[in-house]
C-alpha cells in the first residue's frame, strides 16, 4: 500500500472509532489542552465540539483561532508491533453560526447521544474546527503528514 492510502485508512478509522480528543488552544503564550467529545463532519474535513460559553478555551479561540486536535487511536489494526497510534488534526476553530448549528448539532449528537442535555443547554455552544491537515504518528520514529483533501477524500 502507498502511504497516501494508509494515511486515509488510518484517519478514517480513527474518526470512526474514537469519540474523544484533546483540543489544544493558546492565548497570550499560555497553552491549554482539554479532553472533549467530538464528531467528524464532512468526512473529517471538520470536527465539532460542544463547550460551555464561559470557558477559557473559548476565550483562547477569540485570541488565536489556530488549534491542534489530538486523537489517541489505541484501537487500530494498522501496526504489527505493539505501538501507539495518534492522529493530530491541525486547523482553524470558530463558533458554529446559527445557520449551521442544526447540522453541526445533529452530527455531534449522533456521535454523542449521552451529551444531548449538555449540548442543548443555553450555556453551551458548538465549536467547529476546519481541518487543514492531519499528522499520523505511529511511535516516536514515524510521522506522516497529509493535507485534509488527501486524507479524507
Amino acid at each position: 500500500m502507498t502511504p497516501r492510502i494508509d494515511s486515509r485508512a488510518i484517519v478514517r478509522s480513527a474518526l470512526r472509532a474514537e469519540r474523544y480528543a484533546v483540543l489544544a488552544t493558546e492565548a497570550a503564550g499560555q497553552p491549554q489542552a482539554d479532553l472533549m467529545a467530538f464528531a467528524a463532519v464532512a468526512e473529517g474535513r471538520r470536527l465539532v465540539f460542544a463547550t460551555r460559553r464561559d470557558t477559557r478555551k473559548l476565550r483562547n479561540l477569540a485570541d488565536n483561532d489556530r488549534v491542534a486536535v489530538f486523537i489517541d487511536h489505541a484501537r487500530h489494526e494498522f501496526l504489527r508491533a505493539p505501538r501507539r497510534l495518534g492522529i493530530t488534526a491541525v486547523g482553524v476553530a470558530h463558533e458554529v453560526n446559527a445557520a449551521r448549528r442544526g447540522e453541526a448539532l445533529q452530527a455531534y449528537l449522533r456521535r454523542n447521544p449521552d451529551l444531548e442535555a449538555f449540548a442543548d443547554s443555553p450555556e453551551c455552544t458548538l465549536v467547529e474546527v476546519d481541518v487543514e491537515s492531519y499528522r499520523i504518528a505511529s511511535g516516536v520514529d514515524r510521522v506522516e503528514h497529509c493535507r485534509v483533501e488527501d486524507c479524507v477524500a
